[in-house]
């Protein structure tokens, strides 16, 4: 038969019972301190207190008695020494709670001013650190008026304020190199969407003041320059740029500018469409279909009004007829 376990001794025993009664009493005073630091509990912080600290008491009064009536004379001399110590020391404890439990609100921000003071401090400077600029100025009006620390207060203002200056600063230098992007584009739309939003979010930014004026000379440089190119290639028969630039172009002149181009678009335009004319013809003749389809449709596109016009129009299906036919033979 397998050997049965040994008896526990009265000594571990007692000191076992001894262990659960210091072990209850030392929860039962955690619960109440814990219930003590909660002023929000309104009237049952006073009674949970209450009932953890007798129950604590009741706890060390049990292992007293266990330790004075079991064991020898000497160990439980030992332990009632010991076990008075520890009494000592929670009712200590107990003390000290229910002192705090009776401050006012008025003396616990008192008794905890230096310690609120530092998380105070260490909050300010974590919202730095984040770049909430804001929150940190709030906490610097509480620091200054709450506690009385104004020219604390007003020394992490300062550092906030730099702080933000060169955030704003910065962030208004990345915005207006997205601006000048869109600029170097030619998206006038795009720069001036970018423009309202740095408005938007940099209202007393001194930048605001020249983005439109910015966006303005940009587009009238390149007006400028596009006009300069459009003349060169045009008094030089460059028909095809000229017409080009003369496409672009009509978008942005202004009527003094079209007065000032006028005879030489008008040139520019006759050439361009009696060009398309010969191309046209000579793709027909050719029976080069495919061409003779592209070239109808700039015609057509172009001219939507001329006679020429008219004359593809009239002929522009069977030509794409005749060029998917040819397509479908030189594939096959």
């Amino acid at each position: 038969m397998p050997a049965s376990p040994p008896p526990i001794s009265g000594s571990r025993r007692r000191d076992a019972m001894i262990f659960a009664a210091l072990a209850t009493a030392g929860v039962l005073i955690l619960l109440a301190v814990l219930t003590a630091t909660r002023p929000d509990l309104g009237a049952w912080t006073q009674t949970l207190f209450a009932a953890s600290g007798i129950g604590a008491v009741v706890a060390l009064c049990t292992a007293f008695a266990i330790a004075g009536l079991s064991g020898s004379e000497g160990d439980a001399a030992r332990s009632v020494r010991t076990i008075e110590d520890l009494l000592r020391e929670q009712v200590r404890l107990l003390a000290q709670v229910h002192e705090h439990t009776m401050l006012s609100e008025g003396g616990k921000r008192l008794l905890y001013r230096a310690k609120e003071l530092d998380l105070l401090r260490h909050a300010i400077e974590e919202d730095i650190a984040r770049g909430d600029y804001d929150a940190a100025l709030t906490m610097c009006t509480t620091m200054a008026e709450e506690f009385g620390f104004r020219v604390e207060a007003e020394t992490f203002r300062e550092t906030i304020e730099s702080m933000r200056r060169e955030h704003v600063e910065r962030s208004v230098q990345e915005s207006l190199a997205a601006l000048d992007a869109a600029l170097n584009d030619r998206d006038w739309m795009a720069a001036r969407h970018e423009a309202a939003r740095i408005r938007r979010l940099y209202p007393d930014a001194p930048a605001v003041d020249d983005l439109e004026p910015r966006i303005e000379r940009a587009r009238q440089a390149h007006k400028t320059a596009m006009i300069e190119r459009f003349v060169t290639a045009a008094d030089h028969g460059e028909d095809e740029t000229a017409m080009a630039l003369l496409r672009e172009l009509d978008r942005s002149l202004s009527r003094e500018d079209a007065a000032m181009l006028q005879e030489r678009a008008q040139g520019v335009v006759a050439r361009h469409r009696e060009n398309l004319s010969v191309q046209f013809n000579i793709a027909v003749r050719d029976r080069n279909w495919a061409e003779a389809v592209r070239v109808g449709n700039d015609i057509v596109r172009e001219f939507p009004n001329s006679k020429m016009a008219e004359e593809v129009r009239s002929m522009i299906d069977v030509l794409q007829t005749r060029a998917t036919q040819a397509a479908v033979q030189a594939a096959s």
